[in-house]
């Protein structure tokens, strides 16, 4: 392919990412005071995750560096042995925003497996 083909490739990628996480993103109380410009830096910047079913997403106690929101599926959060399910459309991962903060309990996936987006800091 040429460079003009795979620049129309990212182009099309973009956009589709856009697409997906941006009604995502304006849900979320997070982001709600954001004007349409920041929104889409925020979606160009995410990242599409898949997790297979009960996968750990991450562990109470790693580096909290990115922040989540769930697309499809849902996923469980374990706190001192309680389970929170979050589900489509909700987020969780906030204190990533935070300088130097680490995990507060256990992620994994649900039984069907999850798709999130992502962002770091």
């Amino acid at each position: 392919p040429t460079s003009k083909h795979i620049q129309n490739a990212h182009l099309v990628a973009n956009k589709e990412k856009l697409q997906k996480a941006k009604p995502f993103l304006k849900k979320i109380p997070l982001f709600q005071f954001l004007s349409t410009n920041q929104i889409n830096s925020i979606a160009y910047s995410m990242a599409s995750l898949k997790y297979s079913p009960d996968a750990v997403i991450f562990k109470e106690g790693d580096d909290a560096n990115s922040f989540y929101i769930v697309t499809e599926e849902s996923e469980d959060f374990y706190q001192e042995q309680i389970a929170i399910t979050v589900e489509v459309g909700e987020s969780f991962g906030e204190n990533s925003f935070k300088k130097a903060e680490v995990r507060v309990g256990t992620a994994v996936a649900g039984h069907s497996g999850v798709k999130l987006l992502s962002i770091g800091r």
